[in-house]
């Protein structure tokens, strides 16, 4: 089916009004099942992608004035989802329908938007201190603290790391720490929204298998330029060559982890491991400390990918690639 025309405007209206109630519900809901935050964007993307982004915008300051109406100033942080991180989902699928790593890049800006809407205005007007990226941070170390106790009571290897030493260069990273926060939370958005439009019969550009996934090799020197300007920050003294470094590494660091781990994943598909094997695999890097070897070789093996195309992706398959066999 193709998209509804936007001339169909009491279709528009009656569709608008029906997902605005869904989108008021699961606002509220959210209040005690905060995992459905993620779902907050769909509808008004919905409407977008089916009747404009007019209709869209509509759909969205209503909602957001029944949530005021409703919940007071505390509407601000689910008007960040629904109105920003929604429209941004929205236009993303019905401007780059058959892109879809365009139609993502996009999903993912508008996420980021909300989050630093949500972070440096909502919660400034609200007056709510604890969900500041410093208090996070601080969270996030003292839950990593806490989660290294019980693991060496089980035995399990733990790295030594001072906490009270990374705390400063968590602080540097806030950039790159909500840039991947919020990709995060529209990687997931992205594909239940995606799961969406199929049931909607609404024609999208498939997604190539998880394992197939490849950045070129000019990424790459992202991630190597991060590299030496935290080297050279550091040797020089220099702290805001350090601070563009850390964040740009960051980011290139998390996304080659991705590419790193498509190759593990292709090669497991090509040499047939039983996923057996592989649960134990993940169980014995677990307690004899491979995980943190892994955590730290899998990105470069991204890059090396990115430069040497291991899979030879590039080229044409030879009867061993996995997405060459006959489906059964």
């Amino acid at each position: 089916m193709k998209l509804v025309p936007e001339k169909s405007n009491t279709r528009a209206i009656t569709e608008g009004a029906m997902l605005v109630g869904i989108t008021v519900m699961l606002a509220f809901l959210n209040r005690y099942l905060p995992f459905l935050s993620l779902f907050l964007a769909i509808p008004v993307a919905l409407v977008v992608v089916r009747h404009g982004f007019g209709f869209g915008l509509l759909a969205a300051t209503v909602t957001t004035l029944l949530l005021f109406a409703l919940t007071g100033i505390s509407a601000l942080i689910a008007a960040a989802d629904v109105v920003i991180a929604g429209l941004a989902l929205g236009v993303a699928h019905r401007r780059f329908l058959q892109r879809p790593s365009v139609a993502f890049l996009v999903t993912a800006a508008g996420y980021v938007v909300a989050f630093l809407f949500i972070v440096y205005v909502a919660v400034a007007i609200m007056g709510v201190s604890d969900v500041t990226p410093s208090a996070t941070i601080d969270s996030i170390l003292e839950m990593y603290d806490t989660m290294a106790e019980q693991m060496s009571e089980f035995g399990a290897p733990v790295s030594a790391i001072d906490t009270g030493m990374m705390r400063p260069y968590l602080m540097m990273s806030i950039p790159a720490l909500v840039c991947l926060s919020a990709a995060g939370n529209a990687a997931i958005s992205f594909w239940i929204f995606r799961k969406v439009l199929r049931r909607f019969r609404v024609q999208i550009a498939d997604i190539p298998p998880f394992r197939r996934w490849r950045l070129g090799w000019t990424y790459g020197w992202g991630f190597v330029l991060g590299f030496l300007l935290v080297t050279l920050g550091g040797l020089r003294g220099i702290e805001l060559l350090t601070r563009i470094g850390l964040n740009l590494f960051l980011v290139f660091y998390m996304v080659f982890m991705v590419q790193g781990l498509a190759v593990i994943v292709y090669y497991f598909a090509r040499w047939q491991v039983p996923s057996g094997v592989k649960a134990l695999l993940v169980v014995f890097g677990m307690f004899f400390g491979v995980v943190q070897l892994a955590f730290v070789a899998t990105p470069w093996i991204g890059v090396l990918d990115a430069w040497l195309d291991f899979r030879k992706l590039e080229v044409s398959s030879d009867e061993s690639d996995p997405d060459r066999r006959p489906q059964g």
